[in-house]
């Protein structure tokens, strides 16, 4: 009988300790998740088309975002850099859906864009920053013949997907168009231009940095780019 108390009792407790123990690691005891929103680990970021554009001086950045699955409008969103102003507060303009989810759009226009500069697009909320870096292409010069039309389009910082077109006055046919572009790139004026006295042609000019990394954030939809636009109208004398 002595023997069989010894072993209910050791038997007891080594289920006491065990259920302690358990208790112990399932109810706080150890390291536990963190609660929704409440840190770093358990936020999760979705960028949408991110995008810094500038066309003939007119700059504009845009930004679509989702925090947690949730379109977040009141996230600090920033463009920073070496450029003159900045960083550059982007502020949220509205909603928008791809695929039936929706993101918050945050952009902002009018700031200092400068071809060859390192811009870095920033996202902060509950914790955890996003961001991305690209630099600019840009400075396009367009020259002109004697007759005002533009025969020679070249980027003092290129692209990696670059394009020249001239479509007429209806925007739907070109008359030239190039993809790819390597700059300098010649346009031949009889072909391009062709037609009576007073016709008019439209000339673009593209340059785009395309691919930039994202670091924390999920790139949900479209890629990180940076473009350089400018454009020309030419009427035929």
């Amino acid at each position: 009988m002595k023997e069989i108390r010894w072993m209910l009792g050791t038997f007891s407790l080594f289920l006491a300790v065990s259920l302690a123990a358990l208790f112990q690691s399932g109810c706080g005891g150890g390291s536990s998740p963190s609660s929704p929103g409440g840190g770093s680990s358990s936020v999760t970021i979705a960028w949408a088309y991110p995008e810094i554009f500038d066309n003939d001086g007119n700059s504009s950045t845009y930004l679509q975002l989702q925090v947690n699955d949730a379109p977040v409008t009141d996230v600090a969103v920033s463009l920073s850099g070496n450029f003159p102003g900045a960083p550059v507060a982007l502020a949220y303009s509205n909603p928008v859906t791809h695929s039936g989810h929706i993101y918050a759009t945050y952009q902002a226009l009018g700031f200092s864009y400068v071809a060859g500069d390192t811009y870095i697009f920033t996202s902060t909320a509950s914790g955890k920053t996003a961001s991305a870096t690209l630099t600019t292409p840009g400075n396009l010069t367009l020259s002109s013949n004697a007759n005002g039309a533009v025969t020679l389009a070249d980027a003092g910082v290129p692209g990696n997907e670059n394009t020249v077109s001239v479509y007429d006055s209806s925007g739907v046919t070109n008359t030239f168009y190039v993809t790819n572009a390597v700059f300098p790139v010649t346009i031949d004026a009889s072909t391009a231009y062709a037609g009576t006295t007073g016709t008019v042609f439209n000339l673009t000019v593209n340059a785009e940095i395309e691919g930039g990394t994202v670091h924390n954030a999920g790139l949900s939809f479209g890629d990180f780019n940076v473009s350089a636009e400018a454009s020309q109208s030419v009427t035929l004398p």
